[in-house]
Protein backbone atom coordinates (compact mmCIF):
# COMPACT_ATOMS: atom_id res chain seq x y z
CA UNK A 1 0.00 0.00 0.00
CA UNK A 2 2.73 2.20 0.93
CA UNK A 3 4.58 1.88 -2.51
CA UNK A 4 1.41 2.47 -4.43
CA UNK A 5 1.07 5.74 -2.77
CA UNK A 6 4.77 6.36 -3.18
CA UNK A 7 4.22 5.36 -7.05
CA UNK A 8 1.15 7.83 -7.02
CA UNK A 9 3.08 10.77 -5.70
CA UNK A 10 5.55 10.63 -7.94
CA UNK A 11 2.67 10.00 -11.01
CA UNK A 12 1.29 13.57 -9.74
CA UNK A 13 4.13 15.25 -9.07
CA UNK A 14 5.75 14.22 -12.68
CA UNK A 15 2.63 15.19 -14.33
CA UNK A 16 2.84 18.44 -12.72
CA UNK A 17 6.01 19.42 -14.45
CA UNK A 18 5.23 18.22 -17.37
CA UNK A 19 2.00 20.37 -17.20
CA UNK A 20 4.61 23.56 -15.99
CA UNK A 21 6.86 22.78 -18.98
CA UNK A 22 4.20 22.71 -21.32
CA UNK A 23 3.09 26.29 -20.29
CA UNK A 24 6.24 27.33 -20.01
CA UNK A 25 7.01 26.65 -23.48
CA UNK A 26 3.80 27.79 -24.61
CA UNK A 27 4.60 31.58 -22.66
CA UNK A 28 8.00 31.06 -24.73
CA UNK A 29 6.87 30.63 -28.03
CA UNK A 30 4.00 33.53 -27.51
CA UNK A 31 6.94 35.81 -26.61
CA UNK A 32 8.71 34.88 -29.72
CA UNK A 33 5.33 35.16 -31.97
CA UNK A 34 4.74 38.89 -30.52
CA UNK A 35 7.91 39.78 -31.81
CA UNK A 36 7.61 38.47 -34.93
CA UNK A 37 6.70 40.86 -38.08
CA UNK A 38 3.59 39.35 -38.69
CA UNK A 39 1.89 40.16 -35.27
CA UNK A 40 3.17 43.67 -35.00
CA UNK A 41 2.18 47.24 -36.45
CA UNK A 42 3.29 50.29 -36.52
CA UNK A 43 2.33 52.85 -34.20
CA UNK A 44 1.55 54.91 -37.12
CA UNK A 45 -0.69 52.55 -39.11
CA UNK A 46 -3.72 53.11 -36.11
CA UNK A 47 -7.13 54.44 -37.52
CA UNK A 48 -8.17 57.18 -35.45
CA UNK A 49 -9.63 60.61 -36.10
CA UNK A 50 -7.22 63.68 -35.95
CA UNK A 51 -8.19 66.65 -34.36
CA UNK A 52 -8.68 70.12 -36.43
CA UNK A 53 -5.13 71.87 -37.14
CA UNK A 54 -2.83 68.71 -36.44
CA UNK A 55 -1.26 66.23 -38.74
CA UNK A 56 -2.13 62.70 -38.03
CA UNK A 57 1.49 61.86 -37.70
CA UNK A 58 2.27 64.41 -35.00
CA UNK A 59 -1.51 63.83 -32.96
CA UNK A 60 -0.51 60.11 -32.46
CA UNK A 61 3.27 60.63 -31.75
CA UNK A 62 1.91 62.43 -28.96
CA UNK A 63 -0.45 59.57 -28.25
CA UNK A 64 2.15 57.50 -27.97
CA UNK A 65 4.38 59.75 -25.84
CA UNK A 66 1.29 60.32 -22.92
CA UNK A 67 0.83 56.29 -22.80
CA UNK A 68 4.50 55.52 -23.28
CA UNK A 69 3.48 52.60 -26.03
CA UNK A 70 6.11 50.35 -27.72
CA UNK A 71 6.61 50.83 -31.31
CA UNK A 72 5.66 48.86 -33.56
CA UNK A 73 2.62 47.48 -31.30
CA UNK A 74 2.84 43.83 -30.09
CA UNK A 75 -0.40 42.68 -31.51
CA UNK A 76 -1.02 39.77 -29.37
CA UNK A 77 -0.37 41.63 -26.03
CA UNK A 78 -3.93 40.93 -24.37
CA UNK A 79 -4.17 44.05 -22.50
CA UNK A 80 -2.96 46.33 -26.56
CA UNK A 81 -7.14 47.53 -26.60
CA UNK A 82 -6.95 49.05 -22.51
CA UNK A 83 -3.23 50.20 -23.49
CA UNK A 84 -4.37 51.79 -25.90
CA UNK A 85 -7.49 53.46 -24.87
CA UNK A 86 -5.97 55.12 -21.57
CA UNK A 87 -2.94 56.35 -24.20
CA UNK A 88 -5.77 58.38 -26.44
CA UNK A 89 -7.59 59.46 -23.04
CA UNK A 90 -4.72 61.23 -21.73
CA UNK A 91 -4.56 63.16 -25.05
CA UNK A 92 -5.69 67.40 -24.03
CA UNK A 93 -7.72 67.06 -27.60
CA UNK A 94 -9.38 63.80 -26.60
CA UNK A 95 -13.01 64.39 -24.45
CA UNK A 96 -13.36 60.55 -25.10
CA UNK A 97 -12.42 57.05 -26.38
CA UNK A 98 -15.23 55.16 -27.59
CA UNK A 99 -13.72 52.15 -28.97
CA UNK A 100 -10.98 50.34 -29.81
CA UNK A 101 -10.88 47.93 -32.04
CA UNK A 102 -8.68 45.28 -33.19
CA UNK A 103 -9.36 43.35 -35.97
CA UNK A 104 -8.30 41.40 -38.90
CA UNK A 105 -5.35 42.29 -41.67
CA UNK A 106 -3.36 43.89 -38.21
CA UNK A 107 -5.93 46.76 -38.46
CA UNK A 108 -6.81 48.94 -35.43
CA UNK A 109 -9.15 50.94 -35.29
CA UNK A 110 -9.75 53.80 -32.28
CA UNK A 111 -13.12 55.52 -32.58
CA UNK A 112 -12.79 58.98 -30.43
CA UNK A 113 -14.73 62.06 -29.57
CA UNK A 114 -12.70 65.03 -29.61
CA UNK A 115 -13.10 68.16 -27.99
CA UNK A 116 -14.98 70.95 -30.10
CA UNK A 117 -13.36 74.77 -29.58
CA UNK A 118 -16.63 76.81 -28.20
CA UNK A 119 -14.36 79.64 -26.63
CA UNK A 120 -11.12 82.34 -27.32
CA UNK A 121 -10.17 83.28 -24.20
CA UNK A 122 -7.25 85.82 -23.88
CA UNK A 123 -5.29 85.45 -20.87
CA UNK A 124 -3.52 87.94 -18.52
CA UNK A 125 0.06 87.84 -20.88
CA UNK A 126 -2.53 88.31 -24.05
CA UNK A 127 -2.08 84.98 -25.11
CA UNK A 128 -5.21 83.58 -26.60
CA UNK A 129 -6.64 80.34 -26.18
CA UNK A 130 -9.30 78.11 -26.81
CA UNK A 131 -11.44 76.12 -24.31
CA UNK A 132 -14.24 73.33 -25.14
CA UNK A 133 -17.78 73.80 -23.94
CA UNK A 134 -16.90 72.50 -20.06
CA UNK A 135 -14.07 75.31 -20.17
CA UNK A 136 -11.21 72.75 -20.58
CA UNK A 137 -8.17 74.33 -22.33
CA UNK A 138 -6.99 73.00 -25.41
CA UNK A 139 -4.03 72.57 -26.96
CA UNK A 140 -1.85 75.49 -28.71
CA UNK A 141 -2.63 74.57 -32.29
CA UNK A 142 -6.63 75.10 -31.47
CA UNK A 143 -7.89 77.88 -34.19
CA UNK A 144 -9.41 80.67 -32.19
CA UNK A 145 -10.50 82.96 -34.99
CA UNK A 146 -13.69 82.24 -35.47
CA UNK A 147 -14.82 82.20 -31.60
CA UNK A 148 -16.23 84.38 -29.59
CA UNK A 149 -13.72 86.02 -27.43
CA UNK A 150 -13.72 86.44 -23.45
CA UNK A 151 -11.06 88.64 -21.45
CA UNK A 152 -10.05 86.24 -18.47
CA UNK A 153 -8.24 87.70 -15.10
CA UNK A 154 -6.83 83.83 -14.04
CA UNK A 155 -4.37 81.82 -15.61
CA UNK A 156 -5.43 77.87 -16.64
CA UNK A 157 -3.48 75.50 -15.47
CA UNK A 158 -2.70 73.19 -18.55
CA UNK A 159 -4.19 71.71 -22.13
CA UNK A 160 -6.65 68.56 -20.86
CA UNK A 161 -7.40 70.35 -17.44
CA UNK A 162 -10.40 72.44 -16.43
CA UNK A 163 -9.55 75.88 -16.48
CA UNK A 164 -10.82 76.38 -12.26
CA UNK A 165 -12.33 79.82 -13.28
CA UNK A 166 -16.36 79.95 -12.80
CA UNK A 167 -16.82 82.67 -14.88
CA UNK A 168 -14.60 81.48 -17.66
CA UNK A 169 -16.59 77.50 -17.34
CA UNK A 170 -19.82 79.31 -17.50
CA UNK A 171 -18.82 81.31 -20.65
CA UNK A 172 -17.86 78.19 -22.78
CA UNK A 173 -21.13 76.41 -21.67
CA UNK A 174 -23.14 79.59 -23.19
CA UNK A 175 -21.18 79.51 -26.48
CA UNK A 176 -21.67 75.79 -26.80
CA UNK A 177 -25.37 76.79 -26.11
CA UNK A 178 -25.02 79.82 -28.44
CA UNK A 179 -23.16 77.72 -31.04
CA UNK A 180 -26.26 76.92 -33.41
CA UNK A 181 -27.69 80.41 -33.63
CA UNK A 182 -23.87 82.12 -34.28
CA UNK A 183 -24.30 82.13 -37.85
CA UNK A 184 -27.43 84.35 -37.36
CA UNK A 185 -26.63 86.42 -34.01
CA UNK A 186 -23.06 86.58 -34.15
CA UNK A 187 -22.16 87.47 -30.36
CA UNK A 188 -18.14 87.77 -30.95
CA UNK A 189 -17.54 89.38 -27.51
CA UNK A 190 -18.29 87.79 -24.05
CA UNK A 191 -17.69 90.33 -21.08
CA UNK A 192 -18.65 89.88 -17.10
CA UNK A 193 -19.60 93.30 -15.25
CA UNK A 194 -18.97 92.03 -11.96
CA UNK A 195 -21.12 88.68 -11.69
CA UNK A 196 -23.34 89.34 -15.03
CA UNK A 197 -22.28 87.88 -18.39
CA UNK A 198 -22.71 89.92 -20.55
CA UNK A 199 -22.80 89.44 -24.61
CA UNK A 200 -22.67 91.46 -27.58
CA UNK A 201 -21.80 91.44 -31.19
CA UNK A 202 -18.62 94.27 -30.78
CA UNK A 203 -16.74 95.43 -28.14
CA UNK A 204 -19.44 98.37 -28.45
CA UNK A 205 -21.18 97.64 -31.58
CA UNK A 206 -25.28 95.54 -31.63
CA UNK A 207 -27.62 95.12 -28.65
CA UNK A 208 -26.84 94.24 -25.17
CA UNK A 209 -27.42 90.84 -24.15
CA UNK A 210 -27.79 90.70 -20.46
CA UNK A 211 -27.16 87.13 -20.15
CA UNK A 212 -27.13 86.53 -16.04
CA UNK A 213 -24.81 85.11 -13.22
CA UNK A 214 -23.44 81.92 -13.42
CA UNK A 215 -26.25 80.03 -11.37
CA UNK A 216 -29.45 79.93 -12.99
CA UNK A 217 -30.90 77.95 -15.78
CA UNK A 218 -28.90 78.29 -18.96
CA UNK A 219 -31.16 76.45 -21.11
CA UNK A 220 -34.30 78.66 -19.99
CA UNK A 221 -32.35 82.02 -20.97
CA UNK A 222 -31.76 80.73 -24.59
CA UNK A 223 -35.32 79.75 -25.43
CA UNK A 224 -36.14 83.80 -23.84
CA UNK A 225 -33.45 84.74 -26.30
CA UNK A 226 -34.68 82.69 -29.01
CA UNK A 227 -38.21 84.58 -28.60
CA UNK A 228 -36.50 87.70 -28.58
CA UNK A 229 -35.17 87.04 -32.21
CA UNK A 230 -37.19 90.48 -33.50
CA UNK A 231 -35.28 92.52 -31.29
CA UNK A 232 -32.43 91.07 -32.41
CA UNK A 233 -32.75 91.69 -35.83
CA UNK A 234 -33.48 95.40 -35.03
CA UNK A 235 -29.39 95.55 -33.20
CA UNK A 236 -30.38 98.32 -30.90
CA UNK A 237 -31.34 98.50 -27.04
CA UNK A 238 -30.31 95.99 -23.92
CA UNK A 239 -32.18 92.32 -23.68
CA UNK A 240 -32.16 91.20 -20.24
CA UNK A 241 -32.62 87.41 -20.18
CA UNK A 242 -32.59 87.11 -16.25
CA UNK A 243 -36.03 86.67 -14.85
Amino acid sequence: MRRQLIIAGFTVLACGLAVGLLLLIGQVARLSLMTAERYQLPFQAIDSPTPPGMERGAFLAEVRYYGQLPDPLPLLDDQLSDKLAQAFARHPWVERVEQVQLGPGRRVQVQLRLRTAVLAVRLPDGTIRAVDRSGILLPRGADTHALPLLVATSTPPGPGRPWGDRQVETAAHVAHLLGPYQDEWRFNHFAWQGDVLLLRRGPRSGPVVVWGEADGDHAARLRRLIDSAAKLEAGEGTIDLRE
